[in-house]
């Protein structure tokens, strides 16, 4: 199977002016045609000043297949390879088995996106034999494609899609590691649907922007985002959830950028849920914690230290209401100068024993 050479819109950026060529520019022409059609190459006679010609010749699809058919990916490395600006991995979940895309100064960026094995013992692409062929990375085969619609649709780009040989997240995590090897980087932004994804990534020492649809997993919560924070590495969560008792402060993660936060702080001490809710009101949407039976007295205090106020209706008035912990019979307010009001709900599992607390951001009507 020949692999795609490159596609007729972007011959013309290859295109030599028509003059007389010199013998090193015909035998330079005839060695990446003979790479583009995968005819046996010996690239230890090849002279490791080739490398800058074939990196302007062929695209990035093209050598990383040329690299594995010829059993030569280090010389590629080496000789061939200019480091991308940036490489972000995305496995976003929901169906999407993710994507790498890697950015170049001066040239296309890579887009390579992945998607999951076919059910079936035939394949819906086994019949495209002129369009599908393999890469093999380690014991990973990958059927692969060019997605035409996607380098048509996406300025400057070149776009492939593999076919996963499994769901196994360590098929992904493979690629990608060959990926940094291959291109001498690593990875600048990723982004996760879950925490429970990164386990195979040590996200302690990783340097690359994190973020987090949902963060489920305890031993990520208690350990990778402080470690992250004390090493000033930056970290989103979207939906910051742990339904199991948790023992962590506002001062550990509030660097963060963390939009909801549920979390269960049965087994934490008043002051230290005290000063998660002072340091994390004006940061965080919403929060939402179970208490461990906290008295009349302890609201009180509560509702003291954070400076909330009696609510009114006539906060209505002036900014809309959010569907929030409807069942809750007790509620405070604070007017925060960033230009909302953030309504405090108290749940109460008994006369004047508490079990939850929780906080949304009312905002000012247009």
């Amino acid at each position: 199977m020949v692999f795609p050479i490159i596609p007729p819109w972007k011959r013309a950026r290859y295109a030599k002016p028509e003059e007389p060529k010199s013998l090193r520019d015909l035998a330079m022409d005839a060695f990446i045609e003979e790479l583009q059609y995968q005819l046996v190459v010996d690239v230890s006679k090849i002279p490791a000043e080739f490398g800058d010609d074939i990196w302007d010749k062929m695209t990035t699809c093209e050598i990383i297949q040329t690299a594995l058919n010829s059993n030569a990916v280090d010389w590629f490395s080496e000789n061939v390879i200019s480091e991308p600006k940036s490489m972000t991995v995305g496995f976003p979940g929901s169906g999407d088995f993710g994507s790498v895309e890697l950015k170049f100064q001066h040239r296309e960026t890579l887009l390579w996106r992945f998607e999951k094995p076919s059910k079936n013992k035939k394949n819906k692409h086994d019949n495209d034999n002129d369009e599908w062929f393999d890469i093999k990375i380690g014991d990973h085969v990958l059927k692969t494609r060019v997605d035409w619609f996607a380098s048509q649709n996406r300025y400057n780009t070149d776009a492939i899609v593999s076919v996963l040989p499994s769901t196994d997240f360590k098929v992904r995590y493979d690629i990608v590691q060959w990926l940094c090897g291959f291109f001498r980087c690593k990875v600048e932004k990723f982004e996760f649907e879950d925490s429970k994804l990164c386990s195979y990534w040590n996200f302690v020492e990783e340097p690359g922007d994190l973020k987090i649809e949902r963060c489920t997993d305890l031993d990520f919560a208690n350990r990778v985002l402080p470690e992250r924070q004390r090493k000033n590495l930056s970290t989103s969560v979207s939906r910051f959830r742990i339904d199991e008792p948790i023992r962590i402060t506002a001062q550990s993660i509030q660097q963060a950028r963390i939009n909801t936060a549920f979390l269960n702080f049965t087994t934490s001490d008043f002051d230290t849920i005290t000063s998660f809710y002072k340091e994390l009101i004006p940061k965080v949407r919403i929060i939402c914690t179970k208490v461990l039976n906290w008295t009349a007295d302890q609201l009180e205090t509560f509702k003291s230290e954070l400076g909330l106020e009696d609510y009114s209706d006539e906060l209505l008035e002036t900014y809309r209401a959010e569907k929030f912990m409807e069942d809750s019979e007790q509620k405070w307010y604070k007017l925060l100068e960033i230009g909302y009001a953030v309504v405090v709900y108290v749940n109460e599992k008994e006369p004047e024993v508490y079990d939850q607390i929780g906080c949304t951001r009312w905002y000012k009507k247009v």
